[in-house]
């Protein structure tokens, strides 16, 4: 496999993994700011009190979060970064990017075409799953 290539699979799993951080962060932060309001049962006043403790925190990691995940965007080119992009915004549950040594996506479980696999076998090229449309590397 060419540099080139193995750099831009490399990205592409930093890049998974930085937007899976954001999205618990994300999460964290919803739930801070709904527990804002108060409940009148002690617990939720308790989570309340930890959730407004913790949500500069949250904020600050959110901002360093996104910020790295642009400079490694920039790192991706955009026939390799569009692809990737329509996954995660199509609403397609994560992993996006996902390795195999199988001839089965890993994330629907669907089955490859023996000629796809055999042409990125070859290629060391990406393969997209003909079912859920993820990115696969074989391994």
């Amino acid at each position: 496999m060419s540099s080139t290539l193995a750099t831009q699979w490399t990205y592409l799993f930093v890049l998974q993994e930085l937007d899976l951080q954001l999205a618990v962060l994300q999460q964290q932060r919803v739930l801070a700011e709904s527990l804002r309001g108060g409940v009148g049962l002690r617990l939720a006043d308790d989570n309340a009190a930890q959730a407004r403790r913790a949500l500069p925190l949250t904020e600050s990691r959110i901002r360093e979060l996104e910020e790295e995940r642009r400079s490694v965007a920039l790192l991706l080119p955009r026939t390799v970064l569009r692809p990737y992009e329509r996954l995660k915004d199509a609403g397609v549950p994560p992993p996006w990017v996902a390795r195999t040594s199988k001839p089965r996506c890993p994330g629907c479980n669907g089955d490859l075409s023996p000629a796809a696999v055999r042409e990125a076998s070859v290629d060391r090229a990406p393969l997209r799953c003909e079912s859920c449309w993820r990115l696969l590397f074989l391994v």
